[in-house]
């Protein structure tokens, strides 16, 4: 195809009509999503002021999806994946109709806010895994990782986007438009899968003993698979130690470089264009091959950047880190996410991607309060550049463990059996 041909795997799985529709509705709900956090945290700081009542906000959001995500993944494998994301999108609508009217009609009040703040973590434990099985039989094998980095890339474009545009509807309408705006897009999106030819399968009704019984059978699945087990290490590894970077930003801005909010944004636009750089260019590279060296030299490589911002007091230089950071940590997580897609079985696709995509927010989340409590002890940047060089270490034995495991083989190649 003549797209393909300079577009390369972008061309490839964009040229599949289901995943092409889909990903026009993902888009818009992935900026509505970043619409809708930024215009949660200014209202909970409006109804407060109180820096407190916006970590319990953020926290009553996050906490559902952790208790629940082993859950939801197995009822996405019992269920099936397109069934139950469009459930989560047209249940996600309703939540953000409600918060925008409720705000609207200026009854809301900080509990009425945690209440709906709940109900949709609940609704994006259901989201999370459905959406990681969904784009997985949206398109053939081939296709794979073009498909996962292409919609990596539509994540950070619109983390990139969505609070500028946010930020304009707080100024001229209210928290109340951002947050119909997010209803809308969610509606989008029901409506894209409406559009598509894709239905789930017939599925058996699971291995026995109920959802328990699935999430058990998931866990032990995981264990005794020697590859996802190892990847699934790395990438916990990876996110520890790495990733939380971004959530301290807001300290290094003020503390370490003497800045405000503008000195944070522009850390933050920085590593946003690094991420989406690296997205785009392994999604026009499009193959699975070779993605395995790259997840650890990507840590490696990572490792040091995180090391040389956490070590710098000269704030264009941590610009230009943190460009890299964004692009190595993006290309980091998209192979892992194609690597562990790749090799595991179809019918505990959900549930092994539920624990992966726990740790790409809540791992960094609670590693960022370690060290956030031992910056209080000793300075920020040291245990952040500790922490970075024991990462640098983990893709060393990434990197060694292809030559030792053949461990590339067995994540590249077709599943076993």
């Amino acid at each position: 195809m003549p797209r393909a041909s300079w577009l390369g795997g972008i061309g490839t799985a964009l040229g599949h009509r289901d995943y092409r529709i889909y990903s026009i509705g993902a888009s818009g709900s992935f900026l509505g999503t970043w619409i809708y956090r930024t215009a949660l945290g200014w209202l909970a700081w409006e109804l407060t002021r109180s820096p407190a009542w916006l970590g319990i906000v953020v926290f009553c959001e996050v906490v559902p999806i952790i208790a629940l995500v082993p859950f939801t993944g197995a009822a996405t494998d019992r269920l099936g994946a397109y069934r139950i994301f469009r459930a989560a999108q047209t249940s996600g609508a309703g939540v953000m109709a409600a918060l925008a009217i409720v705000t609207a009609l200026d009854a809301m009040t900080i509990e009425l806010l945690l209440a709906l703040t709940v109900l949709n973590g609940v609704n994006m434990a259901f989201m999370q895994p459905s959406y990681f099985a969904l784009v997985a039989n949206l398109v053939p094998r081939e296709a794979l990782s073009s498909a996962v980095a292409l919609q990596s890339s539509m994540v950070q474009t619109a983390r990139f986007v969505g609070p500028a545009i946010a930020g304009a509807l707080l100024l001229w309408q209210g928290a109340a438009a951002a947050f119909a705006v997010n209803a809308v897009s969610y509606l989008g999106m029901v409506a894209a899968l409406l559009a598509i030819a894709y239905r789930d399968p017939e599925r058996a009704a699971g291995g026995g003993g109920g959802l328990l019984g699935d999430v058990a059978q998931g866990l032990r699945y995981i264990a005794g698979h020697e590859t996802i087990r190892t990847l699934l290490l790395v990438t916990v590894a990876f996110s520890v130690l790495l990733r939380p970077v971004v959530e301290l930003l807001p300290a290094f801005a003020a503390e370490v470089f003497g800045r405000g909010a503008d000195g944070l944004a522009t850390l933050l636009s920085s590593a946003g264009a690094g991420a989406i750089l690296g997205s785009l260019v392994l999604a026009r590279r499009g193959r699975t091959q070779g993605l395995t060296r790259l997840l650890g030299a990507s840590g490696l490589l990572c490792g040091i950047a995180v090391a040389g911002f956490a070590s710098t007091g000269a704030f264009w230089l941590g610009i230009v880190l943190m460009a890299v950071y964004g692009l190595l940590s993006n290309t980091n997580s998209i192979c892992s996410q194609i690597l562990i897609q790749n090799c595991v079985d179809p019918a505990m696709r959900a549930r092994v991607m539920s624990l992966v995509g726990l740790t790409f927010r809540a791992v960094p989340a609670a590693s960022a309060a370690l060290f956030g409590g031992l910056a209080a002890l000793f300075a920020l940047g040291p245990p952040i550049a500790v922490a970075a060089c024991i990462g640098t270490l983990v893709g060393l034995w990434t990197l060694r463990l292809i030559r030792s495991t053949r461990l590339d083989e067995r994540a590249e190649g077709p599943p076993a059996g």
